[in-house]
Order: C-alpha cells, then structure tokens, then sequence
C-alpha cells in the first residue's frame, strides 16, 4: 500500500520518529528505575552499617554479646521483610473494600 502511492520516504521518516521517541522514554524510564533502586538499596545498607556500628558501640559500652546483636538486627530484619509483604496484601484489602463500598 504505501509502495504504491510512492510513501516509502515519508514511513519510514515517521518509523525514524517513532523509534526516537520510544528511545527517549526507555532511557528516561531506565534511568528512574536505577535511581530508584540505587536509592532505595543505599538506605537498605546504611542501615546494615548502623545497625553494626551500634551494635558494636553496644558491645563495647554495655557488655552486650556478639550474639544478642545479631539476633536483634535479624529480629529487625525479620519484621520488616514482614511488614513490607504484608503492606502488598492491605493495599489488595483497601482495594476490595473500595469495590465492596460501591456495591452495597
């Protein structure tokens, strides 16, 4: 079809255009998705690295064990692995709950 009104010139310039423009926003969408992780990362080891320190400062300070650090930054770790799945499961909740609100 576009062989035969002689359109070849002006496909592909709009396909050059096209893929210009999804070029951009994949590079724009990559770059927010690393930023986000990257941040979000950073603040999971930060945390990691206060948690030692202040485990280590309790260790020195208070006559704490090696052990019973270990156990709470894990307790830690535990409960918010807990809470982040948990928080995907309320959101489901509060969904249901909107549909639920218009039904009745």
């Amino acid at each position: 079809m576009v062989a035969s009104f002689a359109g070849e010139k002006k496909a592909v310039a709009d396909y050059d255009n096209s893929l210009k423009d999804a070029y951009t926003s994949s590079v724009n969408e990559g770059l927010a998705a690393g930023l986000g992780l990257g941040s979000m990362l950073s603040i999971i080891y930060f945390s990691y690295a206060l948690a030692v320190w202040y485990g280590a400062k309790m260790i020195l300070e208070r006559g704490y064990t090696g052990g019973t650090v270990v156990n709470v930054i894990m307790a830690a770790l535990t409960g918010s692995a807990t809470i982040r799945n948990a928080s995907v499961c309320l959101s489901a909740f509060a969904a249901g709950r909107a549909a639920a609100s218009k039904m009745f």
